[in-house]
This record gives C-alpha cells, structure tokens and sequence, in this order.
C-alpha cells in the first residue's frame, strides 16, 4: 500500500457477484464447469455451448486430469486477463504417493501426466499465461473479489471445505463433495469464489457439483477456506481471472 492510501476496494465490506450455476457432468470436470462459469461473467460474448467448449479442450488437449495450468490455458484461449499463483511451479513429486492423483479413472500414469503439465508450466511465460510462484492471503482475495466484475477458480481439498449453508439447511455438517469418496484422504476439486463478507468473516462460492440439496450460493468461513485451499495436494492454486 503505497504511501498510506488505502485502495478503494479495500473499502468494500461485502460483495457477491451473480453468477449462473454451471455443473459438471463426471467426476473428473469440475473445473471445466468452473472455467465455464467464470467466462459466462468476465467474458459473457463468448459462445457457452457445450459442443463448442467440448472443441476448445480438445484442442488444447485437456483430457480427463484437470489442473490448474489447464484452466489458465483455457482463459488465455479466450483472452481473459488472468494470473495463476500457486506454491508449485509444476507437479510436486510427493504426489505420486497421494491417492487422488495416482488412482483417477482415465487419468494418464503419474509419470505422463507430471511431464506433460510441467511442459505446460514451462511454456506458459513465452505464450503469454501469468503465473506467479507466492502464497497468496485472504486479503489479497478479498481485494480481487472486490474490485469490479472479478471471480476467482480456487482449488481446495472437498474434504475439509463446508458450506454454512448447506449446513444449516440439513441441520447436520453437509460435505461440499457428493461426486466422490470423501473417506480416503485428500480430494481434489475446484470452486468458484464470487464473493465475501467482511462483517460475517464468509467467502461466497460456486460449487460446480450437482446435487439437489446443495444451495445455489454455497459459502464458508474465511478460516475453513483458507484450511481447504492449503491442505496437502492443492500447492494453494489459485486463478485470479478479470472482466
């Protein structure tokens, strides 16, 4: 914060964007829906048909593993400002002993998938794609979120984030992951941020599984966020993505 002035976003007590829920289809794209999502608000002239975004992760040649990297590729494609800050700058080695990456249906073998994504995070500088190696904090999120038409893609692990929400509408603690087996350790699975509240200490998001007793408008503790998008396996993914 230069010279003592406060931005003005950093004014804003609360925000939520509206945003129109896109779900996913199989276990394995939640973050395709996520990207969808994003695009249908910071780039809403872009053609949403599921045909035509089935084309365009054919040509980038996502398949049935998605990572992060893939969906800031996804965002270049489409011209949308965008920087990716993650702890990791590839694949972390330790992942081939995580059962979430070694035992997906259809996902390449550890070793194809950790050289063709570290090939993505190689080239990505000289094609364009802004990826920075930081932590980042909730203030800085806050600030993104509050700062126009901007959402977030975060990865976190589905097994320790939950929605207040949903929560209070079973009356019992509703797990945000209801496509996969939530008992064996660390899930994988990506949401969209698209709003806060700072007098509540909540951040508001998209949760692209479907499930008729999920909310429309899921949202968690600022402190359980944070638990979900660090624990081991996420390098703390975060895609910051721009009107």
């Amino acid at each position: 914060m230069a010279d003592g002035v406060i931005p003005p976003n950093a004014l804003i007590e609360e925000r939520l964007l509206n945003v129109t829920s896109i779900f996913q289809k199989y276990h394995w794209d939640c973050g395709i829906a996520c990207a969808q999502m994003v695009l249908s608000v910071v780039a809403p002239n872009i053609p949403a048909e599921e045909e035509d975004f089935d084309a365009v992760r054919q040509k980038l040649k996502i398949g049935k593993s998605v990572w992060t990297i893939n969906l800031a590729h996804i965002m270049h494609h489409f011209g949308v400002k965008h920087y990716f800050c993650t702890i990791t700058l590839g694949v972390d080695p330790t992942y081939q002993h995580v059962g979430f990456y070694t035992k997906r249906d259809g996902a390449e073998s550890f070793t194809e998938e950790e050289k063709k994504i570290n090939e993505l995070f190689s080239s990505a500088p000289e094609i364009g794609i802004n990826v920075e190696k930081r932590s980042v904090d909730n203030t800085e999120i806050i600030n993104h979120l509050a700062a126009g038409d901007n959402l977030a893609i975060v990865l976190i692990d589905s097994s320790i984030l939950r929605c207040i929400n949903c929560d209070h509408k079973h009356g019992i603690m509703f797990n945000c992951c209801v496509l996969q087996d939530c008992t064996s350790g660390y899930q994988g699975h990506f949401v969209v941020l698209c709003g806060f509240s700072k007098p509540k200490q909540l951040f508001f998001f998209k949760n692209p599984t479907f499930h008729e007793d999920l909310c429309d408008i899921c949202c968690c503790s600022f402190e359980n966020l944070t638990k979900a998008r660090k624990s081991h396996g996420t390098d703390e993914d975060i895609l910051f993505a721009y009107r």
